[in-house]
């Protein structure tokens, strides 16, 4: 494993990559810093994009990004969720609508949001439960996709539940 810090300014946090597995389609990075080129906000993007994963939204309202293998998406700051990419299992089209959301994440073929009263929805790829299984209760400060097909929640009593392929 390999750790990547981002500069003082925050613009990239703090990632950690396993060699063994990783297979690089893409990136995905939000801005914060003061560019003349990029707003505050905006998202820019390169790599491959066979499938329109780079073709990210022109808005300068984001707060959060996030990728899977083909797909991305953002949080907006009114609490949104917008996504872009392939489509083959509801990645994007199945992206809930409304405002309200605090936090976004991905897996390989399916994605999650935190809710502000701490629940989790999900949607994507079923495969081996990613998305039937994801926890029905409150109480989630913060949610993280997995490589593929499974995801965690970080619970605000400190525990941590998992659900998808083991």
């Amino acid at each position: 494993m390999k750790s990547i810090h981002g500069d003082s300014s925050g613009s990239l946090r703090r990632f950690v990559l396993n060699w063994n597995r990783l297979i690089i389609i893409g990136i995905i990075i939000l801005l914060s810093g003061t560019n003349p080129a990029q707003a505050p906000g905006s998202i820019v993007s390169w790599g491959s994009d066979i499938w329109g994963q780079a073709d990210v939204p022109t808005d300068t309202d984001f707060l959060q990004v996030a990728s899977g293998r083909n797909h991305g998406l953002a949080l907006k700051a009114d609490g949104s969720i917008m996504s872009w990419g392939p489509d083959g299992y509801g990645q994007v089209s199945d992206t809930p609508t409304g405002i309200g959301f605090k936090q976004v994440a991905a897996s390989g073929y399916n994605s999650l949001a935190l809710s502000a009263d701490g629940s989790i929805v999900s949607w994507g790829s079923e495969f081996n439960g990613s998305v039937v299984d994801t926890p029905t209760y409150t109480g989630f400060v913060q949610v993280a996709g997995g490589l593929e097909y499974d995801s965690l929640g970080l619970k605000d009593v400190g525990s941590i539940v998992s659900w998808g392929w083991d």
